[in-house]
C-alpha cells in the first residue's frame, strides 16, 4: 500500500507492450514514468543462456531500471539478490500466473508481489479439450494413417458420459471444468481448499486434495491445474500412476515438476495409462535427444498453451487495474502468498 507522493513513479517493463498499451499505463496518474527496457536486455532477462548481441550493455541497462523502479513488470526477475537491487522498488506485478522463479529468490517481505492468475486461463482451457478432444477422435491415429496414404475407419469415443478429474481447481482448473461440462462430461475435481460436502460450478463433486487416489481411480482424462509449489512438485509418481485406470489419459498444462517424468513414461512403456498430453516437460525445454521423445502415446507441446495474440496487452491492462488501486492505497489484485507458494 502507498503512504508516500513522490514526483515521479517509474515502472520497469520488460515487455514488448504495444504503444497504446503504454498510453493506457502512463494514462493513469502524471507521475507515471514507463521505462521499456530494450529487446535485448529484455531478452537477456528473460532466458539469460540466449545470445544478446550485448550482453553488458543489456546487463547494465536492467541494472539502471533498477535503480529507479518502483514497480517492475515482466515475467521474469533479474538473477541478483534482493538486498543489492532495487532499492527504490516496492511492487512486482507479474505477468504470469507462477511466481515459482521469484520466490526462489526470497524477496522481501515489504516487497508487495501480485501475478496475472487468470488470464491465460481461456487459450489454456481450450487447449486442455483439444488435447481430450485428439484422444476421443483418434487424431493421432487419423494423422498417422494419411501420412501412410492409408484409408481405414477405427473405433471413437464421445466425452458425453466420460469422466473428467480436474486436479486444482482454480481459474484455469475452472474453465477446464466449464467446458468439459458443457460437453457433457461428468466433472469431478480437487481444490487445496476443498472439504467434504462443498460444492463448485460446473463441478458435479468437489473433493479435497487428500482424496486424490480416489479421484484418479474414477476418470477417464485427468487434467493437471495445479500451481508450482512445494506442495504440488511431484504430485502424481508412481502411486498416483498407478491409482488410474489403464484406459486413463493423463493431461499436464501445469508444470513438469508436478509429475514424476520417469514414472510417467515408464507407465505409457508397460501399457498401464493410454496416453500423456503435455504442454510441459521435466526439464523444461526438452533436450532434442531426450528419450522421452520416442516414448509411445507420449504427446508433447512446447509450453504454447497460455499463448494468445493479446496476452501481453491483456497483462498490461491487469497492470492498468492493479496500479489504480496501488495509487488509491487499496488491496491489491492476485496478491501472491509466499507461503502458498502462488
Amino acid at each position: 500500500m502507498i503512504t508516500h507522493m513522490p514526483d515521479e513513479i517509474w515502472i520497469a517493463c520488460t515487455l514488448p507492450v504495444s504503444a497504446a498499451a503504454q498510453e493506457r499505463i502512463r494514462a493513469v496518474d502524471e507521475r507515471i514514468r514507463l521505462h521499456v527496457l530494450s529487446r535485448d536486455a529484455a531478452r537477456r532477462l528473460n532466458d539469460p543462456q540466449r545470445k544478446v548481441d550485448d550482453a553488458a550493455s543489456a546487463n547494465e541497462e536492467v541494472r539502471g531500471a533498477l535503480d529507479t523502479a518502483e514497480i517492475w513488470f515482466g515475467f521474469s526477475w533479474p538473477e541478483m539478490n534482493f538486498p543489492s537491487a532495487g532499492g527504490k522498488l516496492r511492487w512486482i506485478q507479474l505477468a504470469s500466473a507462477g511466481a515459482e522463479g521469484l520466490l526462489k529468490q526470497q524477496p522481501p517481505a515489504h516487497l508487495q508481489l501480485t501475478n496475472s492468475s487468470g488470464l491465460a486461463a481461456t487459450p489454456i482451457g481450450e487447449w486442455v479439450l483439444t488435447f481430450i478432444l485428439m484422444h476421443a477422435k483418434q487424431m493421432p491415429l487419423a494423422l498417422d494413417q494419411q501420412r501412410d496414404s492409408i484409408w481405414k475407419r477405427y473405433r471413437v469415443t464421445t466425452l458425453r458420459d466420460s469422466t473428467v478429474a480436474v486436479i486444482g481447481l482454480g481459474a484455469i482448473g475452472g474453465e477446464v471444468a466449464r467446458l468439459s461440462h458443457a460437453f457433457g462430461a461428468r466433472v469431478i475435481a480437487t481444490r487445496r481448499s476443498g472439504q467434504p460436502g462443498d460444492r463448485a460450478k460446473f463441478v458435479d463433486t468437489l473433493f479435497p486434495v487428500d482424496a486424490l487416489h480416489e479421484v484418479l481411480a474414477q476418470a477417464d482424462y485427468v487434467a493437471l491445474c495445479v500451481p508450482d509449489t512445494n506442495e504440488t512438485r511431484r504430485l502424481i509418481g508412481a502411486d498416483e500412476l498407478a491409482a488410474m485406470q489403464p484406459s486413463a489419459v493423463l493431461i499436464n498444462i501445469a508444470r513438469g515438476t508436478v509429475v514424476d517424468w520417469s514414472a510417467m513414461c515408464d507407465a505409457l512403456r508397460t501399457g498401464s495409462l493410454a496416453a500423456v498430453y503435455t504442454d510441459v516437460s521435466d526439464p523444461e525445454p526438452l533436450p532434442s535427444d531426450d528419450p522421452s521423445w520416442q516414448v509411445p502415446n507420449l504427446f508433447i507441446t512446447p509450453h504454447n498453451s497460455g499463448n494468445q495474440p493479446d496476452y501481453i496487452d491483456r497483462a498490461a491492462d491487469l497492470l492498468v487495474e492493479n496500479l489504480q488501486r496501488y495509487l488509491r492505497g487499496e488491496t491489491l489484485e492476485n496478491i501472491v502468498d509466499p507461503a502458498r507458494g502462488y
